[in-house]
């Protein structure tokens, strides 16, 4: 049986996510699994047809933005937003002056009010949805409050994210 293998490190501020990590590494080399860095291919972005992006100055003319993007209401006297968006798009927004957060929506309705307002009403969409393919790539010093949980040297719960993940 071969000797088993520690590694000691002395833990820095923000340094559990570190020690973590060599808890792992040195559970694995004690085992004798061996890693390799992995390279993540760059796949071209692509946007499917039916995903609108919303420039801040389109949601700029919102006259009302409800709770979570839920409604969306629109002057457009134009009809240059109506010709833009139909059921089953997905309208997505960095954020703005009226929608702090951004959004990523499916449109479910499109209609006009009594006042002759563009309505538009959505429910929540996924990335995938609204991106087809391409890498995403995020970069974060792991700290001892992104750490939900660990258990015997193992994550047990995924990492927090505070706040919103602007991409």
């Amino acid at each position: 049986m071969r000797p088993r293998k520690r590694l000691w490190v002395p833990l820095l501020a923000g340094g559990l996510g570190l020690l973590v990590l060599l808890i792992l590494v040195g559970r694995s080399l004690s085992e004798g699994r061996q890693y390799k860095p992995v390279s993540i291919p760059n796949y071209p972005v692509v946007i499917p047809e039916t995903t609108e992006i919303l420039e801040p100055q389109v949601v700029g003319q919102a006259v009302e933005i409800g709770p979570q993007a839920q409604t969306l209401v629109f002057t457009d006297p134009t009809g240059a937003i109506e010709q833009r968006i139909q059921v089953g798009d997905v309208v997505v927004s960095g954020p703005t002056a009226k929608a702090p957060e951004g959004f990523l929506r499916r449109v479910v309705r499109v209609a006009r009010d009594a006042q002759g307002r563009l309505v538009i009403e959505t429910v929540p969409a996924s990335l995938t949805e609204a991106v087809e393919s391409g890498t995403l790539r995020i970069r974060k010093r792991i700290t001892p409050a992104d750490v939900a949980e660990v258990r015997g040297g193992k994550l047990a719960a995924p990492l927090r994210q505070e706040g919103p993940l602007v991409v």
